[in-house]
């Protein structure tokens, strides 16, 4: 098979097509508000976050890091929404799910904003 050729060539990535193929965001944890977190797009840059959201989401803790540009979805939130508020504002707040209370038996239920576009 020695000079074989498919006439397909191996280009070297460019930096606009690993940047492309990439879309980190780092994600904290709230360590005042149970389930609530915040994504921004460059790790430990809470410059693009506004004072008062900083304020009542206490001193971020880091979590994880992922890239979006390589998920479908994120399990609570619409990740095109996540996408698109990092690209223009710099940073995602995800809110704690809802809890409802059903009047029926008493028991409470948890939802999240992702269970209502679904219906």
């Amino acid at each position: 098979m020695a000079g074989f050729k498919t006439g397909l060539k191996k280009l070297p990535p460019t930096r606009q097509i690993e940047r492309e193929l990439t879309m980190l965001a780092s994600v904290y944890r709230s360590l005042k508000k149970d389930e609530m977190y915040l994504y921004v797009a460059v790790k430990d840059d809470f410059s693009q976050v506004p004072d008062e959201l900083l304020r009542v989401f206490g001193a971020p803790q880091f979590s994880l890091q992922l890239n979006l540009a390589k998920r479908d979805k994120l399990s609570r939130v619409e990740i095109e929404e996540v996408r698109s508020k990092l690209k223009n504002e710099g940073y995602f707040l995800q809110m704690p799910p809802v809890i409802h209370q059903n009047r029926a038996d008493g028991q409470s239920t948890r939802s999240s904003g992702a269970d209502k576009r679904k219906k």
